[in-house]
């Protein structure tokens, strides 16, 4: 009987690591969405004419890059749940490209004139395209 137990949980602690990679999986998918959606607003703050449009959009950049943030982060955790090292490494990297996608939006946000806001878009566009690059590459990793 206790060696019936002890199997059962020895396949119950195995199916558990599975579903922590496929949770990794899904929230790598998630951080190339909001990467997407970072870039896409990045770029129409880039392509603004009028600084009150740039900000619209590099708040609306902010916001994505801080939910692509979130995911990286819980995929870091979920990779090193199932012991994947290689998809603990790609949920970082896209967390640091998100932050740095953020920090950029930020400061085209809080920008004083069209310049420096199309300035700071560019470069949040750049790091959020790094980021989806980075979750596109390793949403595959943690079979």
């Amino acid at each position: 009987m206790k060696k019936l137990i002890v199997i059962g949980l020895f396949f119950l602690s195995i199916s558990s690591v599975y579903a922590q990679c496929d949770d990794y999986q899904s929230s790598m998918s998630d951080v190339q969405s909001y990467a997407d959606d970072a870039y896409s607003y990045a770029k129409k703050a880039y392509y603004a004419d009028n600084l009150e449009d740039a900000q619209y959009y590099a708040k609306k950049a902010m916001n994505s890059a801080d939910d692509a943030m979130s995911s990286a982060s819980d995929a870091q955790s979920y990779a090193s749940d199932c012991g994947c090292d290689d998809g603990e490494s790609y949920a970082s990297n896209a967390e640091s490209y998100a932050d740095d996608a953020y920090s950029y939006a930020k400061k085209a946000y809080n920008s004083d004139n069209l310049e420096d806001a199309q300035y700071y878009a560019r470069k949040a566009k750049s790091s959020a395209e790094d980021c989806e690059s980075e979750a596109s590459s390793g949403e595959s990793e943690c079979d």
